[in-house]
């Protein structure tokens, strides 16, 4: 599989990283060619090309679709509504993103 091309920092992705692999019972891993983050077993957030993808349900998922350049998740042509991404070009957008995975991150843990 060809290595992805991101648009967005990678002192970033790094910071990103950084904190969710800190996290109890969270291990990276390789999800749709992309770096990806799993709570036992569940998936609950992805580096995407564009911007950092999480997992969202019900309320969470307008309430993030309402935020300025989320997109969704598009693999094989298919969009993805349930992963938002969330453009990540500023500390401020980064922390952001670490917060809705934290939110994430407890929802697949319940």
């Amino acid at each position: 599989m060809p290595e992805t091309t991101y648009t967005w920092s990678a002192q970033f992705r790094e910071m990103i990283d950084e904190v969710l692999t800190s996290w109890p019972e969270v291990r990276a891993k390789q999800v749709f060619g992309h770096r990806g983050f799993v709570r036992n077993g569940k998936m609950f957030a992805f580096f995407a090309a564009s911007g950092f993808s999480v997992k969202s349900a019900g309320n969470d998922t307008d309430r993030l679709y309402a935020l300025p350049g989320v997109e969704p998740f598009a693999y094989a042509g298919s969009e993805m509504r349930a992963w938002p991404v969330l453009p990540v070009h500023t500390k401020l957008e980064a922390d952001a993103a670490i917060a809705e995975a934290f939110s994430a991150y407890e929802a697949v843990g319940n």
